[in-house]
């Protein structure tokens, strides 16, 4: 699996994805979901996510995930 350099992770992309094949892939189990990195189009990183998004064994359910605030920085801004 393709691991980004350190001060890359906090730049890319993901998405959510959704099993749609009757057999569990990469052990994801049918029907379940699971987020994955993808470039800036939206092409996984992964080369063996994007072989079964392109023979349609998995769907993107939901674009981009947004990051949660740290809970430091929500106790700071709470404190204001």
């Amino acid at each position: 699996m393709y691991k980004p350099p350190p001060n890359m992770e906090n730049k890319m992309a993901k998405v959510m994805i959704e099993n749609k094949s009757s057999v569990a892939l990469h052990g994801l189990g049918v029907g379940k979901q699971t987020p994955i990195d993808v470039d800036s189009a939206g092409t996984p990183l992964d080369k063996h996510w994007r072989r079964r998004l392109r023979d349609e064994s998995i769907e993107i359910v939901k674009d981009e995930i947004k990051k949660e605030p740290k809970k430091k920085a929500l106790d700071k801004k709470e404190e204001e």
